[in-house]
């Protein structure tokens, strides 16, 4: 009766991952055209915030309802989760950009960048007091500009598709193979260029992959301590 009951969860499970990943692929070649044609960015905001439609679509044909949600914001005990879930990513961000340029020190041009091009810094001393000042109200302020489309692809990935793929799989395994699918689903617009540039299509897909991969460990990480969605906060 046990295993009956686990078979048939598991293809209740099954066909809500195929459903969603229909809708997910389906929108995603729509929207993927129609920016390939027109280089509008307005496509790339619908872009992100597409994966929740496939959710609330596959939650309404396979009449999953509201259950499993993780918008719950539970503070008790998970406070030091959230300023984690805040921080977290771009202090990982600089150290990588450090790492970088240690390794890659001929490419260290602080002059050369578009920051520093477009707010016209003549000098080391003149850019890195701009840093001092911008870096500050970026870690504060983007991810409140951006909560809408970063909890679009949020809810999908880790409010959705992970939990389902536990089901099917080991966390550790789940967590894996929603990173990859996370950076997969990007592929087309990585292929315009739009991330890494045009002359590597390929190469920037892959950085992506592993981009997303690393960030979604430390997503699924939050998800699993708290049982309910943080991340989307930090994008």
């Amino acid at each position: 009766m046990i295993k009956r009951e686990t078979f048939e969860m598991g293809k209740i499970t099954s066909r809500r991952l195929m459903i969603f990943g229909g809708i997910t692929i389906a929108s995603l070649c729509f929207i993927s055209i129609l920016y390939w044609n027109i280089r509008n960015k307005n496509l790339l905001t619908l872009l992100m915030i597409s994966p929740i439609v496939s959710v609330v679509l596959t939650r309404i044909v396979t009449k999953e309802g509201k259950a499993e949600l993780y918008l719950n914001p539970n503070f008790k005990g998970n406070v030091k989760w959230y300023i984690a879930a805040y921080f977290l990513t771009p202090v990982i961000a600089y150290i990588g950009a450090l790492l970088y340029f240690i390794i890659f020190s001929y490419d260290f041009n602080p002059l050369g960048s578009l920051c520093a091009l477009e707010y016209k810094a003549s000098s080391l001393a003149g850019y890195y007091k701009l840093l001092f000042k911008m870096i500050p109200v970026a870690v504060a302020i983007n991810p409140i500009m951006c909560l809408a489309q970063c909890f679009g692809e949020e809810f999908a990935w880790r409010g959705y598709l992970l939990p389902k793929l536990c089901k099917v799989f080991s966390p550790w395994k789940a967590t894996l193979l929603t990173g990859v699918i996370w950076g997969m689903w990007h592929s087309p617009i990585i292929v315009t260029g739009y991330n890494y540039g045009i002359e590597h299509p390929v190469f920037g897909v892959i950085a992506m992959i592993i981009f997303t991969t690393v960030i979604g460990i430390i997503a699924a990480y939050l998800f699993f301590k708290t049982n309910m969605l943080l991340y989307f906060m930090r994008q």
